[in-house]
């Protein structure tokens, strides 16, 4: 089926940084547009993305740690994986299987700010569930990948 499995209610504040730690107000609703949270280790969040029912963009994800889809998904002996990393430093690129096996190192070393393309070569992976998980600073973002035959 299809649903929310559950529903949680937060609120997340915005000072001069976007990352704070998650506060629950028992009589916030969140009633109107759509925010991107992303959760980290040490049980902070950060507002990556908050956009009004309106349509008026507050806060853009653009020029943070971002992993996009890899293109092909699902793929068959190869795909293309693109991620940006917001300042030069060590980027780390891996692909786990389901196990948390590592699978793949596509990336690890000094990179430049901006936006990069690596190819996954697939063909030695078995068919299933992978999972990329790009590295930078303290931040991590995970994207799933499916191979199939």
């Amino acid at each position: 089926g299809t649903g929310a499995i559950a529903t949680l209610r937060f609120q997340v504040l915005v000072g001069s940084g976007m990352m704070t730690p998650l506060r629950i107000d028992p009589d916030f609703a969140f009633t109107s547009g759509r925010a991107r949270v992303e959760s980290r280790i040490d049980g902070t969040f950060t507002l990556i993305d908050y956009c009004a029912a309106d349509g008026v963009r507050y806060i853009n994800s653009a020029g943070r740690l971002q992993l996009l889809p890899n293109r092909p998904n699902p793929f068959n002996t190869s795909t293309v994986i693109e991620y940006a990393i917001a300042e030069e430093g060590v980027a780390d690129l891996r692909v786990y299987d389901r196990m948390g096996r590592e699978a793949a190192v596509l990336v690890s070393g000094q990179q430049t700010a901006g936006r990069h393309r690596v190819s996954l070569d697939g063909a030695r992976l078995r068919p299933g569930v992978y999972f990329a998980v790009l590295r930078s600073g303290t931040e991590q973002v995970v994207r799933k990948l499916l191979r199939i035959e």
